[in-house]
Order: C-alpha cells, then sequence, then structure tokens
C-alpha cells in the first residue's frame, strides 16, 4: 500500500543525519511455504534508516506497492528532497536483505508508507506508523498529517479509492478533517489553447530575477509557496512564468515544481489589488501551452481551489479525490 507521495533517494548526509533513529527488531511467527497453518517458522523483521545499498530494492518494492492515482517512479528523486518542515527521514522494515515496507517523513507528516503486497495484514505498517508518530512527539510536533505535506506531496491526501488505506487510518484513531481534490486539464485539442493570445507582459522568469520574484511570492502568498517554486528555478529554462506591469510583479503561474515529471500546474496567483483583471487565466495558459511543449497530453492541477475558474479557463475537471486524515498525538 502506498499511500502518499513515494519518497526514496540517497545521499551521504542524509543517511547521517538519520543515524539516530532507532534501530530494533521484531520477531514474527511466518507460515513456511507450502505447510498447513500450524507450521512457522520465525523471523525477524528490522526497522532502521534507509542506506545506499537499500536504494534498487527500494525502487522494486515501491513499483509493486503503489495504490495511487499516478504512476510512482517518476518521481522517488524528488520525493526524497527536503520539505519546508526539514529534512526527509527514510525507514525501512526489512528481513535480512529483503525490504518488506517503507515510510518517509518530514516534520508533522508522514509522506510515504508502503508495504509489499504479500507481506501486509503482519503488522509492518502498524509498527511503521507507531515508529512515526514517536518522532513526531520526538521533533515537538502535536500531531501526525498523512501525505498532505505542503511544498513537497504526492498527492494532497489518501486517495479516496484507496478504501484499505482509509480503513486502517480509521482503526488506528486518524480522522479525515477535510478533502482535496486534483483537476485534469486537457492540452490536446485544447481550445483555450488554440485561441490564446501571448501578452508581452507574461514573460518567462529568468534565473537572475529568482530572489525577486521568490521574494515577491512570499510577501503576498507565504513562505510555502516560495519554498515550492525554487524547483522552477532547477530547470534550464524556469518552468516559472510570472506577469511583470511596469516595474512590479503583478502575479505568477509555476509548473514541473512539486511533481515535476508528472506534468502538474501550481502554485499560481494573482497580487491582491491585481486580481479580476483577467491575469491569472492568461499565465494558467501559459504554463499550460509549455507543458505542451514538453510533450505532456494533459496537465494535472494538484491541490486546487477555485474550481469553477480552471473549468472556465480551460475545461478542467475534477478527476481524484483526497481525504487529508490527522491523528492528535498524547
Amino acid at each position: 500500500m502506498t499511500w502518499s507521495a513515494p519518497v526514496f533517494g540517497f545521499g551521504p548526509s542524509i543517511v547521517q543525519r538519520q543515524s539516530h533513529l532507532p534501530h530494533f527488531a521484531i520477531s514474527r511467527a511466518r507460515r513456511a511455504p507450502g505447510k498447513r497453518r500450524r507450521a512457522y517458522t520465525q523471523s525477524v523483521i528490522e526497522f532502521r534508516s534507509a542506506a545506499h545499498e537499500d536504494h534498487d530494492r527500494l525502487k522494486y518494492l515501491l513499483r509493486g506497492t503503489a495504490d495511487t492515482p499516478y504512476p510512482v517512479a517518476t518521481v522517488l528523486a524528488e520525493k526524497l528532497q527536503p520539505g519546508f518542515a526539514g529534512e526527509a527521514r527514510v525507514t525501512v522494515a526489512a528481513r535480512e536483505t529483503e525490504l518488506l515496507g517503507c515510510m518517509v517523513t518530514c516534520g508533522k507528516y508522514l509522506r510515504l508508507l508502503a508495504v509489499r503486497r504479500d507481506q501486509r495484514r503482519q503488522g509492518i505498517g502498524s509498527e511503521l506508523v507507531a515508529l512515526a508518530e514517536e518522532r513526531a512527539l520526538d521533533e515537538g510536533s502535536d500531531r501526525l498529517i498523512f501525505a498532505a505535506e505542503p511544498g513537497n506531496y504526492f498527492t494532497p491526501g489518501i486517495w479516496r479509492k484507496n478504501d484499505a488505506a482509509i480503513d486502517f487510518l480509521k482503526k488506528r484513531g486518524y480522522t479525515s478533517t477535510s478533502e482535496a481534490v486534483n483537476l485534469t486539464a486537457s492540452l490536446t485539442g485544447n481550445p483555450a489553447l488554440a485561441v490564446r493570445r501571448p501578452s508581452r507582459e507574461i514573460v518567462r522568469a529568468a534565473h537572475d530575477d529568482r530572489e525577486e520574484i521568490t521574494s515577491w511570492i512570499a510577501q503576498e502568498f507565504g513562505n510555502i509557496w516560495a519554498f515550492e517554486v525554487q524547483r522552477c528555478f532547477e530547470q534550464a529554462q524556469p518552468s516559472l512564468f510570472i506577469h511583470r506591469g511596469k516595474d512590479e510583479i503583478r502575479g505568477f503561474s509555476a509548473h514541473c515544481a512539486n511533481n515535476a515529471n508528472l506534468g502538474t500546474y501550481g502554485p499560481a496567483g494573482v497580487g491582491r489589488e491585481w486580481r479580476r483583471s483577467g491575469y491569472g487565466r492568461g499565465l494558467l495558459l501559459a504554463s499550460l501551452a509549455d507543458l505542451k511543449a514538453r510533450g505532456f497530453d494533459r496537465a494535472i492541477i494538484q491541490w486546487a481551489a477555485a474550481l469553477e475558474f480552471y473549468e472556465r479557463s480551460c475545461g478542467a475537471i475534477v478527476s481524484e479525490r483526497f481525504a487529508i486524515m490527522e491523528k492528535a498525538l498524547n
């Protein structure tokens, strides 16, 4: 079961920072292959920080455990990057060299929980969740939130179609506090793109303007969005457009920022005094046109609000729904 953003990737500094993670093992009765129910062998499952040699095994594990609406492998490297809350921490459940499950946490968020399909219902997922809760408490958090981590997330909550995951969390004291949605906009034969007229005031962001733009976004919309759009500047051509009138920024739209390889859109916004001026639609269409030029046939508008605006501007429809689930920690 993969319930949120698959997170994966390694570097010496990350492993070293995780070295204080409690390393422990549990013994579980495991039915011997080909034997009757009463015949068991003992196996030991270790819960430890991920190491370099786990790299390929984690990839294999996540490919076979994805209960998500989007392909996991395309965003694995990105998902191990730090979040707004700090460094990502990767934990694996292993039997000798065999990986049975994993999780990734960042502050009060659990980005990923995955257990191999043939190893479910043996308590591995429960142990990982318990460890995540202990870690959150140790770091001073009073709650644990699944998946919906602003700034670095795969899905903005638990996929509504994943009934098993939702039931699992409810049994462990988690409640759904709200719902998030992703939209999909077709980029093939979209009439909004066909009639789009580029504006001289809407331009691609330049690397030299990075500090100015991110400072403006932080002032207008908060530090989390400013953190998220930093990834746009990691590309040769920043995947970020701004509306610049005279000598001031009036709005922005980002794409290929979070979950870059999925063809995603957002965040985006227009300054308070310039709203209802048509700038938002122009920025949106500039980003969608760029996504199309990059080879995507549809755009995923993540964690969307203003649903009517997107439907009216580019024909976007709700494609996936997610439950934001969390638990208060004692």
